[in-house]
Parts: structure tokens; C-alpha cells; sequence
């Protein structure tokens, strides 16, 4: 895979890469989140949509610690989608810190500013573009909202873009139908960086292309972080592409991290079940005499629990082959069990 993908970043540029300054930090909140507030939409109708789901009080997320600096790779995955269709973030209290500053109160000029410089690449591009605008316009439309250079050099700033993503400006003219599932990839990405933002939220930026495309799209985004010096908040189920994106992963269990590290630590000696279960649920190439069922301890039994009614313990207990009784009396704290490697797990209490 890395020698599909290009050459990796190596050690000492992802300790450089650390020390600089983050650019978003979501900090700890004093309590639980029992009901989330959405900037879209009144309190009152986001209790109605959850009791018409038959739901009450959700907790979505717990309280993390993660902080996201330029010029870094980073994984997390802090966003949960419930049946309403809606995307819950919690809000309440100081949540997501954007270069100091409480994202959450943002409005007016304030909130237009932070828009401009954070931009996300969803998971499926044809439903996040406009069918009924062409790729030029589609590109051009974020430099239009914040007048961003004179009118009459936008279209040379496009055609800038579309090269710089590896796309011909002479398909410009062309719908988002016209093209194949990379390329319109690629022009979401064109028209994320078209503000210039310091950071790119990617979630799930590659997991309906076909293994070629997939490379061409993470060697992209790779460049394009060593060049734009953009910081990247990855969200990926999928292990590998998580391994040569990301600088620190953070793993998440029903809306709990349960362990942050380095990718070289996490991946080398990874130190929650859970953790060791997906590592373990990779596919390698053997002499195909060796199976994961072949050992009891590497797989992953039981049920999961109710998300919305969560047990007073670990959540993980219920699935965990190293449960001990203390697991279902109180939830493990998320500490470090070695320097920069951070687990919430009793076996390292």
C-alpha cells in the first residue's frame, strides 16, 4: 500500500508536525450531554424530532480532549448520525475551541470568518453538490460568498484549482453527473480549498472509490497538506488509509475514545480490546493457513449495548474478553498509559 500511495512522512516530521501550534482544540465540558442544541433549528423541534424517533435524552458524544495542528494528519470520528437525519453536535459548554476562540456562540461576521477557514469533504460528493450547476460554478461559487479577488480573476483562480487537483479545465463546463466518482472527488476538494482554510475535515473522504482511485485521492490530499500546510481531521473506518493519513488516531466506541496515540504507537502496540480487535480484523497476506478465528481472544462476542440507554460501567464490557467486575461498576477514565498514548481501559489503571 505505501508503495501505491508514495512515500511516507517520516518520524521526525510527525514530531515536528506535533509541536506546532493546533488549530482547533475540543476541550472538556463539566458534565454529560443530555440534549443537544442545534444552530439550525429551535430546542423545541429537535425535542420533537427525538420523540418522534422514539428517543429521549441522547448522549451523543462524551467529553474529548483532541487537539488538531497545521501541517499534521490526524484521525477522530466525533460525529454520530441518528435516525432524524440530522447530524447532532453537542454545544453546551466550552466544546470546540477554533484557534482559541468558542466556536459554538459564533454569529454574524464572526461565524462567516470561521467558515471560511474550516471546510469539509463529505462522504458522498453527488449529493453535496449542485446537479444543476456546472463544475466551474460549483468551484467558484465559495470565492463569489467571500469576494475572495477581483470578479474578473475567479475563473483563472478555478482554472488554478482544477489543475491543482489534477482535473483538465476544459471539463469545467460539465455537471457533477458527468463525472466518475473520483473526479468528482476531486472537485469537492477543489472548491474546500478554495477559500483557503487552515483546516479540512474529510469525512469518510475515500470510502466509495475503488482501490486506484482511493491512492490517487490520498496521495491528492497528502499533497496537498505538505503544500497548503493544512491540518486534517480524518474520519475513517478504514484502517489502512487511516495508517498513511493520519499523524495521531483516536479511537471511538459508541461515542467514547478509548485510546489516542502516535499511528506508529497505536498501530505497533495497540493497548484497548477494542483497538486490538480492529488491528487483529485486517486482512493480511499469509499462506493462508492462519485465521483470526484461530485465536478465541482476538474476537469479539456478545452484544452491543443500547446507545441510548448505556450501561453505568465500560461500554465495552459487554464485549470485551478481559472483563472483570470492576468494568461494570464504573466507566474507566481516558489516561495515559505511556507517554502521548492515552487508554481508557482498567487493565492499565
Amino acid at each position: 500500500m505505501a508503495k501505491t500511495q508514495g512515500k511516507r512522512t517520516s518520524g521526525a516530521d510527525m514530531e515536528r508536525a506535533a509541536r506546532t501550534t493546533p488549530v482547533m482544540t475540543l476541550s472538556d465540558t463539566d458534565a454529560r450531554i443530555d440534549m443537544v442544541k442545534l444552530r439550525a433549528y429551535r430546542l423545541a423541534r429537535v425535542r420533537a424530532e427525538l420523540k418522534k424517533a422514539g428517543l429521549g435524552a441522547a448522549v451523543l458524544f462524551d467529553p474529548i480532549n483532541i487537539r488538531y495542528a497545521t501541517g499534521s494528519r490526524n484521525h477522530s470520528a466525533f460525529i454520530m448520525h441518528f435516525p432524524s437525519r440530522y447530524v447532532f453536535i453537542a454545544v453546551n459548554g466550552p466544546v470546540i475551541l477554533f484557534e482559541g476562540k468558542d466556536v459554538a456562540p459564533m454569529e454574524g461576521a464572526e461565524l462567516f470568518q470561521y467558515r471560511r477557514q474550516a471546510q469539509i469533504v463529505y462522504q458522498d460528493p453527488f449529493t453535496s453538490l449542485n446537479p444543476r450547476m456546472t463544475v466551474r460554478r460549483i468551484i467558484r461559487e465559495p470565492l463569489d460568498v467571500h469576494t475572495i479577488g477581483a470578479k474578473e480573476e475567479r475563473d483563472d483562480r478555478v482554472v488554478e484549482l482544477m489543475r491543482r487537483v489534477g482535473l483538465d479545465p476544459k471539463i469545467a463546463d460539465r455537471y457533477p453527473h458527468e463525472f466518475s466518482g473520483g473526479q468528482v472527488k476531486r472537485v469537492a476538494i477543489a472548491r474546500a480549498i478554495a477559500v483557503g482554510p487552515k483546516l479540512l475535515v474529510a469525512d469518510e473522504a475515500v470510502s466509495a472509490l475503488d482501490v486506484s482511485v482511493r491512492a490517487q485521492i490520498l496521495n491528492l490530499l497528502v499533497e496537498l497538506r505538505e503544500r497548503l500546510g493544512l491540518a486534517y481531521l480524518f474520519v475513517s473506518h478504514d484502517l489502512g488509509v487511516i495508517r498513511f493519513v493520519s499523524h495521531r488516531v483516536a479511537v471511538m466506541y459508541l461515542g467514547k475514545l478509548v485510546e489516542v496515540a502516535s499511528t506508529g504507537a497505536l498501530f505497533k502496540q495497540p493497548l484497548h480490546p477494542y483497538t486490538q480487535a480492529l488491528l487483529a480484523a485486517i486482512p493480511a497476506v499469509g499462506d493462508g493457513e492462519t485465521s483470526i478465528f484461530d485465536d478465541p481472544t482476538r474476537l469479539l462476542e456478545g452484544e452491543l449495548p443500547n446507545p441510548i440507554d448505556l450501561p453505568r460501567g465500560c461500554r465495552f464490557a459487554s464485549r470485551c474478553p478481559h472483563r472483570m467486575a470492576r468494568c461494570d461498576e464504573a466507566e474507566p477514565v481516558l489516561r495515559e498509559a505511556a507517554p502521548g498514548h492515552a487508554v481508557a481501559c482498567y487493565l492499565y489503571a
